[in-house]
């Protein structure tokens, strides 16, 4: 714009840093809203949750296809296991598999989880074990137990996938590292170090997994942990809950939660070697 041109309208031409600001203030405001979006999209889903634990599930279908219609993932998420279970929409696992896919493909740990499942019993979808293992691998990799405790049994067991102990160490490590209430993980981990099966043979770590397990009920545990202590097995230290209220499990210590760690970063070193060659 030349000089007749500002007489002529009275407007300055911005220079370009003031543009730019402009343009990212412009931004900013835009992922507010959209955050306040998702916000009360999320308090949606809640409220449609609410209904149907109440088992008002057509008030429920309502809340969730609003929250959907702003392409929240955990409202498709309740969308599609309303379809599963028939709650407030006729029950139609094609419409389940559908919704669970669109969840999925937004990086939705649930909606990874679930898809496999669909995929592994063939219902909505075709029946594709990769496929299963496939978005149980991406929901495992978010953190979500289920999935990380599935591909574990999956590869000690050598079913849809060959048996491969270090992979199943691997998701059973990531499990008991979180989480200290799974006591069919923690006997299948006393048994893997009782046996050296994708770990380092450690006795003491098999009693340390197996008495873990056997707080919580585990027969199959306690039968284990007998068996070592006749062979005088060294138990490690332990204490027990002084009420029935308390819980049975007990935390890891400072120690053994270092010994998982490393046992973890061990088999996550074997297993990235294992791409390399």
């Amino acid at each position: 714009m030349n000089n007749e041109d500002e007489e002529t309208t009275g407007l300055v031409p911005l220079p370009s840093s003031a543009l730019s600001r402009v343009g990212s203030t412009s931004l900013v405001q835009r992922g507010m809203q959209d955050r306040l979006a998702a916000e009360e999209a999320e308090q949606w889903v809640k409220k449609g949750w609410s209904l149907s634990v109440q088992g008002q599930h057509e008030q429920a279908i309502l809340w969730y296809r609003k929250a959907v219609e702003k392409g929240l993932a955990s409202a498709q998420c309740r969308l599609a296991f309303a379809y599963e279970c028939g709650w407030g929409v006729p029950k139609d696992d094609n419409q389940a598999a559908e919704w669970y896919r669109k969840a999925a493909e937004q990086g939705d740990a649930d909606g990874q989880f679930m898809l496999a499942v669909m995929y592994q019993e063939g219902r909505g979808v075709h029946h594709d074990p990769e496929q299963a293992i496939s978005w149980f691998r991406k929901s495992a990799e978010q953190g979500d137990e289920g999935a990380q405790m599935i591909l574990g049994t999956l590869y000690e067991e050598g079913k849809i996938v060959p048996q491969d102990y270090p992979q199943a160490a691997f998701w059973y490590l990531k499990v008991v590292a979180v989480f200290d209430y799974f006591e069919e993980i923690q006997r299948r981990l006393g048994h893997m170090y009782e046996n050296g099966l994708g770990v380092q043979k450690d006795l003491e770590q098999a009693v340390h997994w197996y008495r873990k397990a056997a707080e919580q009920g585990s027969e199959l545990a306690k039968a284990a942990l007998a068996t070592l202590q006749m062979a005088k097995i060294p138990e490690p230290s332990k204490s027990k809950p002084t009420s029935e209220s308390e819980p049975r499990y007990t935390k890891l210590s400072g120690e053994q939660k270092d010994r998982v760690l490393d046992d973890l970063k061990e088999h996550t070193r074997i297993l990235d070697q294992r791409q390399l060659d």
